[in-house]
């Protein structure tokens, strides 16, 4: 097969951007199934609350206590902030400090309370980016730190943000900071396979990208996993013309590694629920055997940006972030918070 030019995106994860540093506890329903947090932290304004169910339940309605004073009752109805209808696995409070009458070391006493529904599983997504995802996007690459590029993606509706990524053509070069337009096809439509020289890897790719082996420990070679060796991997696998270019460091042990892995566990493989999927960014004007720009593979967080996961419920369960103090006459408990401590970013 002719050389092609073109970017395979991989979806996997925007770029973190700085965490919150929250103080969490534990969002338990039914009194003892752990279905998400409570996070809280403050911005010297701002008392920020959010309850996160991803993995555990969704939210059908949530109520707040906060105050200085200690709760007296644990009736959520005649707590001072609530929402109802949420159905949805986040909700967010921002209450005025200046509301609450706190400053800088004050202690604020919470109660968070849910009206959840149990998850029990999930449907599996559609390998597709969905209908806000246009067929071209923006595209602008620099050398990074944990990977091979950093692909910043514009004009692409859900599909905008930074990502990490990945090349798969050693044969053209991409200028940093250059922009390029580019068609999008992700790599389990029958088109992206005209643009790549061993499209029956593609799903070995998609396996390879899905293990995070980044600064994990090899088991025979010695050392961690760096980006080189995933990187020198992917060429293996759909590039004829391996190279040695801004690879850093990297063992050919430890690719071959990977690649047994990916031959062994690989053939296949089909990206499922809080997954990664590979998606190609193909520079516009290439065509198979007609090559633009330089190809690329973007890792893109498709699970949960683009790609729909939806769980499935069971019944109806009252859940309460887990506190050291106790309600009387009811597993519900509450915590206190003492402001400044936690400063969101």
């Amino acid at each position: 097969m002719p050389r092609h030019a073109f970017a395979l995106a991989v979806l996997s994860g925007l770029i973190a951007t700085p965490a919150l540093a929250d103080q969490s506890q534990t969002l338990y329903a039914g009194q003892h199934t752990d279905v998400g947090e409570v996070l809280v932290c403050d911005d010297g304004t701002d008392l920020h609350v959010t309850y996160d169910t991803t993995y555990g339940a969704v939210l059908n309605d949530t109520h707040l206590y906060v105050s200085l004073d200690e709760p007296r009752h644990h009736a959520p109805g005649r707590f001072d902030f609530g929402a109802d209808d949420v159905d949805g696995q986040s909700d967010s409070y921002s209450i005025p400090l200046a509301e609450l009458g706190a400053g800088d070391g004050d202690l604020l006493y919470l109660a968070a309370h849910a009206a959840t529904n149990l998850i029990v599983g999930f449907e599996e997504p559609a390998l597709d980016l969905g209908d806000d995802v246009p067929d071209q996007v923006t595209i602008s690459s620099t050398r990074p730190g944990g990977s091979y590029w950093v692909t910043t993606v514009t004009d692409g509706g859900s599909l905008d943000g930074t990502y990490a990524g990945w090349c798969v053509d050693t044969d053209r070069n991409m200028s940093p900071g250059a922009t390029y337009t580019a068609d999008v096809y992700t790599s389990y439509e029958a088109a992206a396979a005209g643009f790549v020289e061993s499209p029956e890897h593609l799903d070995q790719l998609n396996w390879v990208i899905n293990q995070d082996f980044v600064g994990e420990a090899s088991s025979g070679c010695g050392g961690n996993y760096t980006l080189g060796d995933v990187q020198r991997s992917i060429w293996t696998l759909i590039e004829d013309n391996n190279s040695t270019a801004g690879l850093g460091p990297w063992s050919q042990c430890r690719v071959n590694e990977i690649l047994a892995g990916a031959a062994a566990s690989g053939e296949g493989f089909e990206p499922g629920c809080f997954d990664q999927m590979a998606v190609m960014l193909v520079p516009v004007g290439s065509t198979p055997g007609n090559p633009g720009a330089q190809v690329i593979v973007a890792q893109v967080t498709v699970i949960e940006v683009d790609l729909e996961c939806t769980p499935i419920v069971g019944g109806e369960e009252t859940a309460w972030a887990d506190g050291p103090y106790d309600f009387r006459r009811s597993w519900a408990s509450y915590f206190d918070y003492e402001v400044g401590s936690e400063t969101c970013q």
